[in-house]
């Protein structure tokens, strides 16, 4: 990222990453569809500074213009929305043309989400309700799909990370690790390659 860029935080929450990357020189318009979110996060920033914050559903960003962004950070919203083929195509809307994209998303092989869907269904026999998290998150994929899904609104794959909050790196070759963190950049054509 390049000092002086405007970015999205899409999914902003609480402000924690709308501040690094304003910390890193963006200007950044950060994008929630909860007011309460949104609240909290403008208390945290003093008057201005390079952020603006917008109510609005990812699903239409009718708030900014196509090709408006340089980057796009979309973290840990992608599983809660209700379309989020939709919100991707947003994305590569708004993108500036080799704009780059970094997007969590959950892994669909992973090791402790599997465990906590099998406990939450045990727990739920008893009428408990754990990891209520998961009620809302529905969304998840492996890195081939998400290739696919990010090709469908002409962004290319550049590289992804695996993280995990409770299992080491050392141990993602047994236990596939919980989220992947892709990055993309958006092309006007491009072929299906490798990663580079």
């Amino acid at each position: 990222m390049v000092a002086g860029e405007k970015w999205l935080d899409l999914g902003c929450g609480s402000g924690v990453l709308t501040a690094e990357l304003m910390k890193r020189g963006a200007a950044v318009v950060s994008i929630d569809k909860s007011d309460l979110m949104l609240d909290m996060a403008r208390s945290e920033f003093e008057l201005g500074a390079c952020v603006s914050f917008v109510h609005c559903d990812a699903h239409d960003l009718i708030c900014s213009q196509s090709c408006s962004f340089d980057g796009v950070l979309c973290s840990s919203l992608i599983e809660y929305v209700d379309d989020p083929y939709k919100v991707i195509g947003e994305i590569g809307r708004v993108l500036k043309y080799d704009g780059l994209l970094i997007i969590s998303i959950p892994n669909n092989k992973s090791f402790i989400r599997r465990v906590q869907k099998l406990w939450r269904s045990l727990f739920s026999i008893l009428g408990k309700d754990s990891f209520s998290y998961l009620n809302h998150s529905h969304f998840e994929t492996n890195v081939s799909n998400a290739e696919d899904l990010l090709k469908m609104a002409n962004l290319r794959l550049i590289r992804y990370f695996s993280f995990d909050p409770f299992i080491p790196l050392s141990l993602f070759s047994l236990f596939h690790p919980a989220l992947q963190i892709y990055e993309a950049r958006k092309s006007e054509n491009f072929s299906k390659s490798g990663l580079n």
